[in-house]
């Protein structure tokens, strides 16, 4: 069970490392402009093939992310589940399983609150659909 929990804690934590921010060529440097609107402004002139904004792209991502990190929790509750099954009248599985769900719920309040707040920012302070 460790090796799944470690496995899956490599994936997210891979997962979350492509949100990171880019640095963009300008072609005679990075860009040096107007603070985070003019750095905006400047992402949104480069043509990508894609008609959304970059406040939009990076929301997208960031939903995707947490997606994921609901459907995994949803994983290791059923397979807290299987642990109760198998483990039959062991107690000590029987813990083991319980462990498992309550930590599960725990990190699924905190997707949904982070969700929440990626809704919030997105919406109200930075302005994206």
């Amino acid at each position: 069970m460790k090796h799944i929990i470690l496995s899956l804690t490599c994936v997210s934590a891979l997962l979350l490392t492509v949100a990171q921010p880019v640095l963009a060529d300008n072609g005679g440097g990075f860009y040096s402009g107007e603070g985070v609107e003019g750095g905006i402004d400047q992402a949104n002139a480069f043509e990508t093939g894609g008609g959304t904004d970059v406040r939009e792209t990076l929301t997208n991502i960031l939903f995707g992310v947490l997606t994921f990190m609901g459907i995994i929790a949803v994983l290791m509750i059923v397979i807290a589940g299987i642990y109760l099954i198998v483990g039959g009248a062991d107690e000590q599985q029987r813990d083991k399983a319980k462990k498992i769900v309550l930590y599960t719920v725990i990190g699924l309040l905190i997707i949904l609150l982070a969700g929440a707040m990626v809704q919030f920012v997105a919406t109200e302070i930075v302005g994206a659909t």
